[in-house]
């Protein structure tokens, strides 16, 4: 199958009408193309930059979970797409032996597809799929102690409703590559011609010109860079302290008497304290998303101290609260007397 010379001209005929049946954009398009050269490269590739390719959509009938099997059948050399079902199909805990007793489907085929193969809670398993995803091969424990050594390339696709954000639970991470299938296809199409599309995709790719491995890598992090969930949880905080009601908060506080004054030393715990009494926020465990959401509004702590000092603080919520009011002036107009009363 693999053995017909690439075609430049028929890869982007093909790309084109993916992007006009499926909704997507030519980051999408480099996205896949990555992928399929990543695994029909094998040993050439670093295990060390490996990416899962990530197909996901709260829409339905979008064609993912189709595209997806014809894309990883492909791959593995069938012209038969719904053998992907149960042939090259796999799950997170069989691939990554939970349990015991299991060997990895990626021993036996090029790539393989996982359908929803995060759990709701990835917080235990999360880092070990990170580190499982950048190896080739392994150990398998079979029954009555047996064990031995298997080797394979951990290349998924995986299908879902939801969104990276909803599993990640980094800052953000750039080990996926996330497309979004967004809109149903805007061109009614049989099977067989489907089929033919993603085939040609696959077989016509070839990797980027003049770019090795890192480099690709590199060049394509700009948009596979995902944003996590501690991230989100940070974000979420540093809105609240743009707020006025919290600015305002720190602009009635009263300075202490010098910088260096207990009275003006504001600690984290100050800013803990005020999500645990904020409504909608939970403070258990997200210190650290809480702290950042400070850095990223205040400003790192006072001249490497364990605080950040209250006169420096009321500064910039002063600016930060005029800025809310100059853009409430300008979107209203008027004086402030003449504001809608919403």
């Amino acid at each position: 199958m693999f053995s017909v010379k690439p075609d430049g001209d028929r890869f982007a005929e093909v790309s084109q009408r993916i992007m006009t049946v499926y909704g997507l954009d030519y980051t999408d398009i480099e996205k896949l193309r990555f992928f399929v050269e990543m695994v029909k490269a094998r040993y050439n590739f670093p295990p060390s930059l490996r990416r899962m390719l990530y197909i996901w959509g709260k829409t339905k009938k979008t064609g993912k979970t189709t595209c997806a099997k014809m894309i990883v059948a492909t791959l593995n050399g069938s012209d038969d797409w719904q053998a992907t079902d149960p042939e090259f199909t796999t799950t997170l805990a069989n691939e990554m032996q939970i349990g015991g007793f299991k060997v990895p489907k990626i021993a036996s085929c090029y790539c393989c597809m996982m359908d929803e193969c995060f759990y709701a809670d990835m917080g235990k398993t999360y880092h070990d799929f990170k580190r499982f995803l950048t190896s080739s091969g392994g150990s398998a424990r079979l029954p009555y102690g047996q064990e031995f050594q298997w080797t394979g390339f951990p290349n998924y696709v995986s299908t879902s409703n939801e969104s990276l954000r909803t599993f990640i639970k980094d800052w953000n991470d750039r080990r996926f590559l996330s497309v979004e299938f967004k809109q149903q296809p805007t061109v009614a199409m049989d099977f067989p011609e489907i089929h033919d599309l993603w085939r040609d995709f696959v077989l016509n790719s070839t990797p980027r010109e003049g770019f090795g491995w890192q480099e690709w890598s590199e060049a394509i992090a700009g948009y596979s860079d995902e944003e996590g969930e501690r991230q989100t949880l940070s974000t979420e905080y540093a809105i609240e302290m743009r707020k006025p009601d919290f600015l305002n908060r720190l602009l009635n506080m009263v300075d202490g008497k010098s910088a260096t004054s207990p009275d003006n030393q504001v600690t984290l715990k100050f800013f803990v304290d005020y999500f645990a009494s904020t409504e909608g926020y939970a403070v258990s465990g997200h210190r650290r998303e809480i702290e950042q959401a400070v850095v990223d509004v205040f400003g790192e702590r006072w001249n490497g101290y364990k605080y950040w000092r209250l006169d420096m603080l009321r500064q910039q919520a002063a600016i930060l609260i005029t800025n809310v009011n100059q853009q409430e002036q300008t979107f209203f107009g008027g004086s402030e007397d003449s504001r809608l009363p919403y």
